[in-house]
């Protein structure tokens, strides 16, 4: 009879030790600047982009994350209006067709 040795599944581990900086970051130190947002946005991104690869293809996910990444830099910019929003939005579904 074989033993059936368990693999760690590494990026799970990932997904949740990145959650918790996020957390901590969020809790304890707050947005004063703009550098502070822009780190906690790039960390919500990368926690989409491994999140995504569960279930996506690594691609896919990449696309969506940085679509999330750009969606919440410029809202912290305040720069996202309607105008922004929609060409942002065309720009992703055009990139995703392509990669079909």
């Amino acid at each position: 009879m074989k033993v059936r040795k368990r693999k760690l599944n590494y990026n799970l581990i990932f997904t949740v030790i990145l959650s918790f900086i996020i957390g901590l970051f969020i809790f304890f130190i707050p947005p004063l600047s703009q550098l502070i947002s822009t780190v906690l946005i790039l960390l919500i991104g990368v926690l989409c982009y491994a999140i995504g690869k569960f279930f996506f293809q690594r691609k896919i996910s990449l696309i969506i994350s940085i679509f999330i990444f750009l969606t919440l830099f410029l809202l912290s910019l305040k720069l996202l209006d309607p105008v922004n929003f929609i060409l942002l939005l065309s720009l992703f579904i055009g990139v995703f067709t392509l990669l079909k």
